[in-house]
């Protein structure tokens, strides 16, 4: 048998002392101390995720809704307004150009920007000509048109929201709701 070399006997040793360690770290204990940390960390990350999903569905709940009804009232003028229809307040509510019919043809009027507009709530739209003039009588869409329209305004958060929509026989038909910002 030829003599052992020292390298042999240093890898040897070496080998039997990580042998040794691994055998000291591997016990009962210790592997339901190293489970109990995995299922911390998984039950962290679930949290976090319910947490992030939880955040989404209030901010959801709470959002604005704002579309444009009419109401024509025959002792007064015809009026234009945005209703809150979400369960959060709108901010910053502007009607983007707003179409109508007068004599057959077809006129843009601009409207002024409303403040506040308090969930289920709603305020009158003020329409000024491109002079800046307001306008005393609105005219309502021919019943036989539709126009489409946008509405933008924003949360209390500052996110702005864009209705859009068509008025068809008078009446608001929301197409869709778009986060802008």
């Amino acid at each position: 048998m030829p003599p052992i070399q020292p390298n042999e006997i240093e890898r040897n040793a070496d080998f039997y002392l990580i042998k040794e360690n691994i055998s000291v770290w591997i016990t009962p204990s210790n592997i339901i101390l190293f489970l109990t940390f995995l299922a911390l960390v998984w039950y962290s990350l679930e949290t976090r995720g319910m947490r992030i999903e939880i955040k989404k569905q209030n901010e959801q709940y709470a959002l604005p809704l704002v579309f444009v009804i009419f109401e024509a009232d025959p002792l007064s003028d015809r009026k234009y307004y945005f209703r809150n229809e979400g369960f959060g307040p709108a901010l910053n509510i502007k009607l983007e150009d707003f179409p109508t019919d007068k004599k057959d043809d077809l006129v843009i009027y601009k409207s002024d920007i409303c403040d506040f507009i308090s969930p289920k709530g709603r305020s009158e739209i003020i329409f000024r000509r491109d002079d800046g003039n307001r306008l005393s009588k609105m005219f309502f869409p021919p019943p036989d048109k539709s126009y489409e329209i946008k509405v933008t305004y924003s949360n209390v958060h500052g996110v702005q929201y864009a209705t859009i929509g068509k008025i068809v026989d008078r009446k608001p038909i929301i197409i869709k709701t778009e986060r802008i910002k």
